[in-house]
């Protein structure tokens, strides 16, 4: 993390945002949970931060708090928007309600086994494919705009470990509710912008 949100970068073109804060309810799947009224202020105060790079437009998760969290980037920025099913979480309906060290514990076997559907219903290796591939279509869509994508924890890690060819757990762990991963232009590095420096 570092002042570079400042300042206008030229040369950024894929910013991906973890979510903000859900509002968290154990009798539901957590790809159904909204995005929480401490969440909406910090997307907010994430907007603010990432100005500087000038995006031209927002992609976001159906999930309904990455999709919330995208809206309002988008409106606070004056970006366009659009929602996409293809950058969605890790696909885990059926996991339940877990504690922290329960969700770890399956997010590091999701990982550990990227071939096998190790937590939920789909492999790290689908995900990744999936995500990937609605990466590619919204920078294609938008070559020489910065693209800012309101997606999930997971799917981030999983994409930028396989582009760096890092392990994807300590970046996973690393990650703020919610946050910007800025891709380098040359897609070796990256730098991580919470909400509040």
């Amino acid at each position: 993390m570092g002042d570079q949100a400042d300042r206008a970068v030229g040369v950024t073109r894929l910013i991906l945002v973890k979510h903000a804060m859900p509002v968290i309810d154990q009798a539901r799947p957590s790809k159904d949970w909204p995005i929480s009224q401490e969440g909406e202020v910090m997307a907010a105060r994430l907007a603010e931060r990432l100005k500087g790079f000038v995006p031209a437009f927002v992609a976001a998760s159906t999930e309904p708090k990455a999709a919330d969290t995208g809206r309002i980037i988008a409106e606070r920025l004056g970006a366009g928007l659009t929602f996409d099913p293809d950058l969605v979480e890790t696909r885990r309906e059926t996991v339940g309600w877990g504690t922290r060290a329960q969700v770890e514990a399956g997010i590091e076997a999701l990982f550990r086994r990227p071939a096998e559907v190790a937590y939920g219903e789909e492999s790290a290796d689908a995900a990744c494919a999936r995500f990937a591939g609605a990466l590619d279509r919204h920078r294609a869509a938008h070559p020489d705009e910065a693209l800012i994508v309101a997606c999930h924890g997971t799917v981030i890690s999983l994409w930028v470990s396989r582009r760096l060819r890092t392990d994807p757990m300590p970046l996973w762990r690393s990650l703020p509710l919610p946050c910007a991963v800025v891709m380098a232009e040359d897609g070796e590095s990256y730098e991580i912008i919470a909400a509040d420096p």
